[in-house]
Order: structure tokens, then sequence, then C-alpha cells
């Protein structure tokens, strides 16, 4: 895969590296302890698939990013995407509606943004994140997510809307200032 977005041309570093996947994670699951969590996941999976690419194993991102360590920064966030797909969401998200509550009383950072992002089903929440957060084109998001690009396009745009309809406040009629000249 040709990688076009931004992302993969500017972060080359082990911290903004780190930084991006730290975001990804934080972004998906609202709180420090979860992303943790995430990543702490991901490179056990990296461990996992790859039993033989380091002796001893990843035991830390520091390491997994270090010198000869490195691993292409693809790879890094693709292994990320495929853990919150089928490890996290399985843990977290059996019954959305618990998981949510579980997740948002670790949260309450107050942004609403972040909380209405809590809100949406997993994979929503995920394309949202890699497609309008990290700029990923559609093509990308397919290829990191192991899902077809119809798919994405339907399930991006379907957590597009959950997130209109949740950031944007009914407007309720005695929230409305008075017209001029209307009897009291």
């Amino acid at each position: 895969m040709s990688w076009t977005s931004g992302v993969f041309n500017t972060v080359k570093n082990p911290d903004q590296i780190f930084k991006v996947l730290y975001t990804v994670g934080y972004r998906l699951t609202g709180n420090h302890r979860l992303t943790v969590e995430l990543i702490g996941a991901s490179i056990s999976e990296l461990n996992r698939q790859n039993p033989h690419a380091q002796n001893p194993p990843f035991k830390d991102v520091g390491q997994l990013l270090s010198g000869s360590n490195h691993i292409v920064f693809a790879a890094i966030l693709k292994t990320l995407c495929f853990t919150y797909v089928n490890k996290f969401t399985v843990m977290y998200g059996r019954n959305h509606a618990t998981a949510h509550a579980a997740i948002y009383e670790l949260s309450r950072n107050g942004s609403q943004i972040q909380e209405a992002l809590l809100y949406l089903q997993p994979k929503e929440r995920l394309l949202v994140v890699l497609r309008d957060i990290l700029g990923l084109n559609y093509a990308e998001i397919a290829d990191l997510t192991g899902l077809e690009k119809n798919d994405v396009v339907c399930l991006l745009s379907a957590g597009r809307w959950s997130l209109r309809k949740l950031l944007t406040a009914p407007v309720v009629a005695s929230n409305l200032p008075k017209r001029a000249g209307a009897a009291k």
C-alpha cells in the first residue's frame, strides 16, 4: 500500500509516533488507563504476530520504536486498529450502553466532542478518528482496518451522522429568544 496521507510522511521519530498512537488510543477509549491498555495489547499482538522478529519480545513502546527494533509506523497503527476492533470492542463493546457508561465514568474530561465519540459504535468511532483526526483517506483506512472501502464509506457516514446528532442540541421553544412585539 502506498501511504499518501500527510501523517505517514510527517511522523518519523519515536516521540511523534507515540504521540499519534496515544492520541488515536485516547480518542477511541476516552481515558488514559484504557489507552495504555490498548497500546499494551497492541504490543502483545505485534509480538504474537512476529514471534521470531524480536528476541526477547518488545516490552514497551520505547523499545518497539527504538534503533534496530523500529517497525514501520503504518504497521504499528494497523496493529492498534486490529487490536481495538478485535479485542477491545469484545471486552468493552459487548453491551454498548453498559460499556459507554463504564468508559464515561473513567473519562469525565469535559470535552463534548470526545464524549460524543464515546457514544459511537466502536467501528464507527475508529473510522471517524482515522479519517477526521488523522486525515487518512478511505483506501488507507480500509487497509488498516481490513474493511472494504464501501463499508468504510458507509460506517464513516453513519458515525459522522451520529456525531452531528449528538452534538447538535435540539431546539426547544423555551430556549428561543422572544420575537419582537410578541404579546406577553
